[in-house]
């Protein structure tokens, strides 16, 4: 397997980690955020459904150059969902909270830039294993 191929698991789990994690301990995450749980509930499900997508793109052999573009793209939005919730929450939301949405922030930009200049690479042919 080669490093870019890598990224894609790397994306895929980390959302599904992270949404696990979320919707496992909403309730607790939501306090120590001090956010409402109903947006806590919000950050899970989306981490899972993106993790779903991205992992299944590692799982395969060939993808498409248009599903890595909608994995980037998908990245960039969620970038921007979590930079617009940071602006709405600033004044009742915890430094920790915060921190945690601007660090997700950080991951999907970063992640979406190694993906848009690997895209031809992650669509060609490859190994899976």
């Amino acid at each position: 397997m080669k490093w870019m191929d890598k990224v894609l698991w790397i994306d895929g789990l980390a959302a599904l980690f992270v949404g696990s994690i979320l919707i496992s301990f909403h309730s607790f995450v939501g306090e120590i955020y001090s956010m409402p749980e109903k947006v806590v509930l919000f950050l899970a499900s989306a981490n899972l459904l993106y993790g779903l997508y991205s992992s299944s793109l590692a799982m395969s052999r060939k993808v498409s150059l248009r599903k890595i573009q909608v994995l980037v793209f998908g990245n960039c939005f969620w970038a921007l969902t979590c930079l617009f919730l940071v602006y709405r929450f600033m004044d009742s939301a915890s430094l920790l909270g915060i921190l945690f949405i601007l660090s997700e922030a950080l991951f999907v930009t970063v992640l979406a830039g190694v993906e848009w200049r690997c895209r031809f690479d992650l669509s060609a042919t490859r190994s899976t294993a």
